[in-house]
């Protein structure tokens, strides 16, 4: 299961970051947006939408939750 927060890692491209917004349509499919964690020549790498089935979640990242003041998923152990 993913979660805001989650490092994640594209299975087709292999772009890897971290998931900022969830998008859940009527049609049934989710949506992640996942935003890149390093820059590309010290510029900002835009975000990116991925549909939940390409996308594997590589760790958690306690610390963005931290700064962002988010709680852990009731999931979390």
């Amino acid at each position: 299961m993913i979660h805001l927060g989650d490092c994640v890692r594209d299975t087709v491209s292999g772009f890897t970051g971290i998931v900022i917004a969830k998008a859940e349509y009527m049609s049934g499919i989710t949506k992640y947006c996942v935003e890149a964690i390093e820059l590309d020549n010290g510029k900002l790498i835009s975000e990116y939408w991925f549909d939940e089935w390409r996308i594997l979640s590589t760790d958690r990242a306690p610390a963005m939750m931290e700064i962002r003041g988010l709680k852990p998923h009731k999931d979390d152990p």
